[in-house]
């Protein structure tokens, strides 16, 4: 138990250039056997808002107004995952934190290291 939570240390240790981060936060958008619906539906909805407002009288206007709405959403999603990210970094007991390391997933690293740089690459 001790090598796996010594073991999760040291991958936390190693800084990531912001290269690599923007890497991975663009494979976190890209379709994937686990997300290829939403990412279909989104494109089909997006293609469909472009053409009524591609062929609008009104265009600027309702692209101003999709603006301030999508800005809006986004603001506060980023808000939301910025606070469960300190949460997961702040608040997490030693215990727990052992038992996320303890746990191995794919490419060799810990769940604990796993989680925390999917809401990195959400984040960047």
């Amino acid at each position: 138990m001790k090598d796996d939570y010594f073991n999760t240390i040291e991958e936390f240790k190693i800084t990531q250039p912001a290269k690599k981060l923007m890497l991975s936060a663009f494979k976190e958008i890209f379709p994937n056997k686990n997300n290829w619906f939403g990412f279909t539906l989104s494109i089909f909805f997006g293609v469909i808002v472009a053409i009524i407002i591609g062929f609008s009288t009104e265009t600027v206007i309702l692209f101003v107004d999709a603006l301030e709405t999508l800005i809006s959403v986004q603001l506060g999603i980023f808000g939301c995952i910025f606070a469960v990210y300190s949460i997961i970094l702040a608040f997490l007991s030693d215990g727990y934190m052992k038992r996320l390391a303890k746990i191995p997933v794919t490419d060799k690293k810990s769940m604990l290291t796993q989680s925390t740089t999917y809401y990195e690459s959400v984040l960047f």
